[in-house]
């Protein structure tokens, strides 16, 4: 563990430093082991040419083992085990005017905010639309961010969801996979 940090209420993110060379595609996935045996599987946010380190973004749970580790107790330092990398939906190169949905609730936007990083970084031409959703406007992380690469990007596109009551007027309100459709 290399870095730990709150991005919003019940999200963190987790920063992992392999003790070897590690490749993996935007959009896969890690299952991470401590050394009591746990094991949970994680969406990797972090795009291969962030360097040597993996970001989680990881959601804490009631009664959740490891994600209240990750939040409340992981420190600088501990070792976990690293397996995969797992998972066959990431970006493709080989189609770069093809049109991206993006859609995912909670910290389901951590393999997207990959995949979108790393189509942009590639050239990617073709439009990106992501759709980020959550119960409450507090749970919309990363916004700044987002907001920042579609004022950037004419072809990237973000679009925040807020399904619970607290939507605002730059939130799309409903569900994101609804909204997207």
């Amino acid at each position: 563990v290399s870095g730990r940090e709150s991005l919003a209420p019940h999200i963190t993110r987790l920063t992992l430093t392999p003790a070897e060379p590690f490749s993996y595609r935007a959009g896969q996935f890690v299952n991470i082991r401590r050394n009591d045996g746990l094991t949970r599987s994680y969406s990797i946010a972090s795009i291969p040419e962030d360097g040597d380190q993996i970001d989680l973004h990881v959601k804490s749970l009631p009664h959740g083992e490891m994600s209240n580790w990750v939040s409340e107790s992981a420190s600088f330092g501990a070792q976990l085990e690293i397996q995969g990398p797992n998972g066959d939906c990431y970006y493709l190169t080989d189609a770069p005017d093809q049109p991206l949905l993006l859609i995912g609730n909670g910290a389901g936007l951590a393999p997207l905010i990959a995949i979108a990083r790393e189509a942009l970084r590639s050239g990617h031409t073709g439009q990106i639309h992501l759709y980020h959703g959550s119960r409450h406007a507090e749970g919309l992380y990363l916004q700044d961010d987002l907001v920042r690469i579609a004022a950037e990007r004419e072809n990237f596109h973000y679009a925040p969801c807020v399904s619970g009551p607290d939507a605002r007027a730059e939130h799309g309100a409903g569900r994101a996979e609804d909204i997207a459709f």
